[in-house]
């Protein structure tokens, strides 16, 4: 996350415009597949450029139930220049563009969308919150 994961010179930031273009086409191209669950985090108000897409992401088919299985999806659908993987991430390149793909646990998704969506300050307010109720959430949980 924060569109350094790739290759430096592999990718660049992109405008509003070219950044929701992309969004598009790859919820698009996802969507077709019909393996996971897609849930774009939202973007900062008035923000006017961008380094990467972070999208949360969960497997819906028994086809694809791991990290290695959603590697080879993104390789089939996207056919990136690059894959990275770091813990529950996988970052690719698209139009020249990384983006992110975070996977998580249903169970978990309501938490981790909070706490992305609000950047910073989501986690702080999750992390607290829970660490109040005495609960502790590791927000990169690994998928085998």
């Amino acid at each position: 996350m924060g569109g350094h994961a790739l290759t430096e010179g592999l990718t660049e930031r992109k405008c509003i415009h070219d950044y929701l273009k992309i969004k598009t086409n790859v919820f698009s191209k996802l969507d077709e597949q019909s393996l996971i669950s897609i849930y774009a985090i939202k973007e900062m108000p008035d923000k006017e450029s961008f380094g990467d897409l972070d999208l949360l992401v969960h497997f819906t088919d028994p086809c694809i139930s791991n990290m290695s299985d959603l590697r080879q999806l993104l390789k089939d659908v996207f056919n990136p220049t690059e894959i990275v993987r770091s813990g529950n991430i996988i970052s690719i390149d698209v139009e020249r563009f990384q983006v992110d793909f975070i996977t998580c646990d249903p169970e978990y998704l309501d938490i981790h969308l909070f706490c992305l969506n609000y950047g910073d300050r989501g986690m702080i307010l999750g992390i607290s919150i829970l660490a109040v109720i005495g609960l502790f959430v590791r927000y990169y949980l690994p998928l085998l």
